[in-house]
């Protein structure tokens, strides 16, 4: 999975699930990414989330690391097919 999973005491996997909103039909061929930024650290980690097979249906994953206690911003940008622009989701962790 998304070439293995990386050693490391700071190493996370991000999970998304897409789905359309006006019938909850998940949707298998986006294209996610994922931009990550910490309040106490320059710079920004975005990386593309790659297709991955859960109980038969499509996710979205990658690995990232989120090195000491921070709170992070997780910023997803997701284009559907037929989409002219990307939905945007953001979430904060605390680490």
């Amino acid at each position: 999975m998304h070439g293995g999973a990386p050693r490391g005491a700071h190493e996370y996997h991000i999970i998304i699930a897409v789905f359309e909103a006006a019938t909850g039909a998940r949707i298998e061929n986006a294209k996610v990414t994922a931009t990550v930024s910490g309040l106490g650290h320059v710079g920004q980690n975005s990386l593309k989330l790659e297709p991955m097979a859960i109980a038969g249906t499509v996710t979205y994953g990658g690995f990232v690391t989120l090195p000491g206690s921070d709170r992070y911003d997780i910023l997803v940008d997701i284009i559907g097919p037929g989409r002219p622009a990307p939905a945007r989701v953001r979430f904060t962790y605390q680490h």
